[in-house]
C-alpha cells in the first residue's frame, strides 16, 4: 500500500510539471493572445506589435523586426522627403486637406450620395467655385507624365445639353497653368480627365486647382465630386 501510494504521488507531481510547462511555452502569440507572424503591421517584431498609423499619407509597414512607414497608394515623395497624395475617394469622410478657394463662404463637406462618400459643394446661384487640392504638403513633385482625373454631378441642374464647365490647374489659374477644360451636362455624372503636363508647371506640382461653372444656364443645388486620381 506505501509503494502504491507513493507511485501515486509521483505520477501526480509528474502532471503538475506537465501543466507549468504547457502555460509557460511559446506559443506564437503576444500579450494579447493574437498569434504573431511578426512580419505585419498588425503583428510586427518579435514583440507582435501593432505599428501606429500617423498621417493619411502614410501607411505602417513591417519588415519583420521594427515598423516602419511608407507612402500610401504608392505615391512619390515630394522634394522635401514627405508623401504626396495621388488619390481621394473620401470613403474615410474627410476633406483630407482639399480647401475652398472661391469665391468667399464657399463650403465644401463630405457627404453620402446614393450610398457612397462624396465632395459636395452646395451652390444657390451658380457663377463659378473654385477649390484647392493638395498634392504636396510640403514640397513638390513632377507629375508631368501623369494624367489628373475626376468625377463630377451637377445635381439640380438642366439635363438639356452641356450647360456647365470644368477646368484644371496646376497650381492655380494663370497663364501657362491651365489644364484641359471640358463642357459638361447636368444631371448625371461625368468624368473629366486631362495630361497633367498640359501645365508648365507640372514638373514642380503642389496643388491642383479645380473650377466648375456655369456656361449660362442657372444652376441652384448641389456639384459632387469623387474619384481625384493622378496616375
Amino acid at each position: 500500500m506505501w509503494l502504491l501510494a507513493r507511485a501515486g504521488l509521483v505520477v501526480l507531481a509528474l502532471a503538475g510539471c506537465g501543466e507549468v510547462k504547457d502555460g509557460g511555452g511559446d506559443d506564437g502569440a503576444g500579450g494579447d493572445g493574437r498569434a504573431c507572424a511578426g512580419d505585419t503591421p498588425q503583428a510586427c517584431g518579435p514583440g507582435c506589435v501593432m505599428c501606429p498609423m500617423t498621417g493619411d499619407r502614410t501607411a505602417p509597414t513591417c519588415d519583420g523586426t521594427a515598423c516602419g512607414l511608407a507612402c500610401r497608394d504608392s505615391a512619390p515623395k515630394c522634394s522635401d522627403n514627405t508623401c504626396s497624395r495621388m488619390l481621394w475617394t473620401f470613403e474615410d469622410g474627410r476633406l483630407d486637406g482639399i480647401t475652398p478657394r472661391a469665391p468667399n463662404g464657399l463650403a465644401l463637406v463630405v457627404r453620402n450620395l446614393n450610398g457612397a462618400q462624396a465632395l459636395a459643394a452646395d451652390i444657390q446661384n451658380l457663377t463659378e467655385i473654385s477649390f484647392r487640392v493638395p498634392i504636396c504638403l510640403s514640397g513638390v513633385v513632377d507629375v508631368r507624365p501623369k494624367t489628373f482625373s475626376f468625377q463630377v454631378f451637377f445635381q439640380g441642374g438642366s439635363s438639356g445639353g452641356v450647360e456647365y464647365y470644368l477646368q484644371g490647374s496646376v497650381p492655380s489659374p494663370q497663364n501657362g497653368a491651365y489644364l484641359r477644360q471640358t463642357a459638361v451636362a447636368g444631371q448625371m455624372w461625368v468624368p473629366y480627365t486631362s495630361p497633367l503636363s498640359m501645365s508648365q508647371f507640372s514638373g514642380t506640382c503642389s496643388d491642383v486647382t479645380i473650377q466648375a461653372g456655369t456656361l449660362g444656364a442657372p444652376f441652384s443645388g448641389t456639384i459632387w465630386f469623387d474619384d481625384f486620381k493622378i496616375e
